[in-house]
């Protein structure tokens, strides 16, 4: 089978199978989010205090980075691995699955935090605090420990994403016109130029080391053998 030219029956056929494999984590996750979300709001009112969104930016910025530096979990179990590798997809459409997925679940969670949020939280909101866009790059910097790094990613992830943003990034973006705030967001539109690009140069640092880092213990586990 030639799986050099992408197929959109391969993608969705491997997106279906990753869905089904990710299940059960998924669930539990976004189970979790929202226990954590709504008890932090219940303590919220309970305790009497005009609460901002700064809460719930924190509960966002946690919960995005751990899910993203964890996409590929579901695929360290030895039988599930295999499948993984056999099923007749290349590189490209099972990274474009993963990422689907990973962009569906990442919009639940959220949607989920935002609609604690909305209803626990005085202004300012959470995205006052965090604001969309340079989540992305964070989010972006995580999905990048995820496919690289197999030994604890979500320590790495959010280490160094926290840190690049915090000093890179921040001293980069300001340079460029940009507004400090709470969370590093910023506005103006040179310093949204450079976040896009960050963006998609770390998506295909992500794609790279999916397709073609070789293995040792702190990295993949095993050779993916199918061809790109």
């Amino acid at each position: 089978m030639n799986t050099n030219k992408f197929t959109f029956s391969r993608y969705a056929s491997f997106f279906r199978w990753f869905a089904a494999v990710s299940m059960k984590n998924s669930l539990l996750t976004l189970s979790v989010i929202a226990a954590v979300a709504i008890i932090a709001g219940l303590v919220s009112s309970w305790s009497h205090f005009d609460s901002d969104g700064r809460i719930f930016a924190i509960i966002l910025f946690v919960a995005v980075g751990v899910v993203a530096s964890l996409v590929l979990s579901p695929i360290d179990k030895q039988p599930v691995r295999q499948q993984f590798i056999s099923i007749p997809a290349s590189h490209l459409e099972k990274y474009l699955a993963i990422l689907t997925l990973q962009i569906i679940t990442q919009a639940l969670i959220v949607g989920i935090i935002a609609a604690a949020d909305s209803l626990w939280a005085k202004s300012p909101g959470l995205f006052t605090f965090l604001e969309p866009f340079t989540l992305i790059g964070y989010w972006a910097l995580n999905y990048l420990a995820g496919t690289a790094i197999r030994k604890f990613p979500f320590i790495y992830g959010i280490l160094y994403g926290t840190v690049m943003y915090l000093t890179i990034i921040r001293q980069i973006k300001s340079l460029l016109g940009g507004e400090d705030n709470v969370l590093l967001g910023f506005d103006g539109f040179g310093s949204n130029i450079f976040t896009a690009i960050l963006i998609v140069a770390i998506l295909f640092l992500s794609y790279y080391c999916f397709k073609k880092i070789r293995y040792n213990t702190w990295f993949y586990q095993y050779t993916n053998t199918i061809t790109q």
